[in-house]
């Protein structure tokens, strides 16, 4: 079982750190300040009475001891480093000295000179052959020291000594105001830190809350810098992030765009197979018969069922419609399937809609004669549209076919229409006769779709028309449809002018 993780903030974190930091600083310098500063104060010490003897030494090898101004520098050394000074001559005459307590020096000398009372903790320091370096402790005093003995180079004694209890004392107050410091650093810093951390962690928190939007599909949350001409690395870091959240947002976008035609893809293929099958049956369906009538009369013929001419010339005739009509209707399944299929593309100009239809209609003349229909063609003002002339023709040949076919009643008559709808043309064609079945409507476009099928095949449809017209018409990703009128039936195409 997975443990439940505790979420401590960064601010915290380095705030934690930051203090944990300070207190070990501060508590290494109190180490080093508790247990190493009487060791550095004593070397400080014994340097200072070094450079006093090499001055001394000097002062008395130039022969200056007895002038003024010698006189006020041993006042000097005495003054700035506690020490006392005591110069003897070999016969233990006071040459000078800076202390009142002369006895107590002499002996002191006395007994660093002849090695008596020192004690086991008495502890030479430094020791060279002229003087010696040493921290004693003074039963009679009760004081700790550290002293300097030894000759000049005119054979005279020196005694340097400084009392070291001004060490623990300054060590002592050293102690206490550096702890007092330490408490005031340590509050200071901590609040200092929460302030500087807060600032420091606060972009970051920002670019966490980013990554949380983001991982919840959410990219429209940006990081933004504080101050635009000064960038550090979160700042970068931030835009890098609003960088990777375009980005993917971008990408999704694609994704998502994909695999919805993916899908569509899948249901067009699907759609297509349904089609392809129907398509097969529809076929087979339609050329059945035809095939039939074929192989009957040429059986006849065979059998010379009627040995006439008359009757041999029927039963031809018969065959070369069902063969012409077989043909027509390839020849129309091919061209609806280029047209589906897209592999026929289609070649866009501007036409002048008036002039192609006037060049159709004379091919038209003799069938509304014959079948006394009354045709007219309406228009208001010149018109040129962007289409395939070729393709259009096929769509007005429908049309026209279709109307000649179903046109019906005592005054029958065709209307083809042009009118002018915004930046489209709208073409029409209006036959007399029968409304079509309003549950049939959506099926006309369909291929080999028949409302009246034994009519249909008496003037030889194929029920492939109104399928290349739908075909066409999205290809050009134009409108087109159909409308039952008061006395008749109109499909209308529009096209883009």
């Amino acid at each position: 079982m997975q443990s439940k993780i505790k979420f401590v903030r960064l601010n915290y974190q380095i705030a934690m750190m930051f203090i944990i930091v300070i207190l070990l600083v501060i508590g290494f310098i109190a180490t080093m300040n508790t247990s190493l500063l009487g060791f550095y104060y004593i070397q400080e010490k014994a340097s200072a009475m070094m450079d006093a003897y090499q001055q001394i030494n000097q002062w008395y090898n130039n022969e200056n001891e007895g002038s003024i101004e010698f006189s006020l520098s041993m006042e000097r050394l005495h003054a700035n480093n506690n020490m006392a000074i005591v110069i003897l001559e070999s016969d233990g005459n006071t040459i000078y000295s800076t202390g009142k307590d002369n006895v107590s020096n002499y002996s002191i000398l006395m007994d660093a000179i002849m090695g008596t009372n020192l004690k086991g903790h008495d502890k030479i320091w430094f020791k060279t052959d002229n003087y010696t370096i040493l921290r004693m402790e003074d039963d009679r005093l009760a004081e700790d020291y550290i002293v300097l003995w030894g000759t000049l180079d005119d054979g005279n004694l020196i005694l340097l000594r400084s009392p070291l209890e001004s060490m623990k004392e300054s060590a002592r107050i050293s102690n206490k105001f550096f702890l007092m410091g330490s408490i005031f650093a340590i509050i200071v810093s901590v609040y200092a830190t929460i302030i500087l951390t807060h600032k420091i962690t606060r972009p970051i928190l920002r670019l966490t809350e980013i990554s949380e939007s983001m991982s919840k599909m959410d990219f429209n949350v940006k990081y933004y810098p504080s101050d635009e001409m000064k960038k550090n690395e979160i700042d970068i870091l931030g835009e890098h992030m609003n960088e990777l959240s375009e980005t993917l947002e971008q990408k999704i976008i694609e994704l998502k765009n994909a695999n919805h035609a993916l899908k569509h893809d899948i249901v067009l293929k699907e759609e297509n197979q349904h089609k392809q099958k129907e398509f097969i049956r529809n076929v087979s369906h339609e050329l059945k018969t035809p095939i039939a009538v074929i192989s009957g009369y040429a059986e006849g013929l065979k059998d010379s069922i009627n040995d006439d001419p008359e009757s041999r010339e029927f039963y031809c005739d018969v065959i070369l419609d069902e063969a012409n009509r077989m043909n027509k209707m390839v020849l129309e399944l091919i061209n609806l399937n280029q047209l589906e299929m897209g592999s026929e593309q289609l070649d866009i100009q501007r036409i002048n809609i008036i002039n192609l239809i006037e060049n159709m209609l004379p091919s038209y003349k003799l069938l509304f004669e014959q079948n006394d229909i009354r045709f007219e063609f309406e228009y208001a003002e010149e018109m040129d549209i962007y289409a395939d002339e070729y393709a259009l023709e096929q769509v007005i040949n429908n049309f026209l076919s279709n109307a000649v076919h179903y046109c019906k009643g005592d005054d029958k008559y065709i209307t083809l229409k042009l009118e002018r709808i915004a930046d489209h043309c709208r073409l029409s064609v209006f036959n007399s006769g029968d409304q079509i079945p309003e549950e049939s409507i959506p099926y006309l476009w369909d291929t080999f779709y028949k409302v009246d099928k034994a009519r249909t095949r008496q003037y030889g449809g194929t029920g492939v028309g109104l399928s290349i017209v739908k075909a066409v018409m999205e290809d050009l990703n134009q409108k087109y449809g159909v409308e039952n009128k008061t006395n008749g039936v109109e499909f209308w195409i529009e096209l883009e002018c």
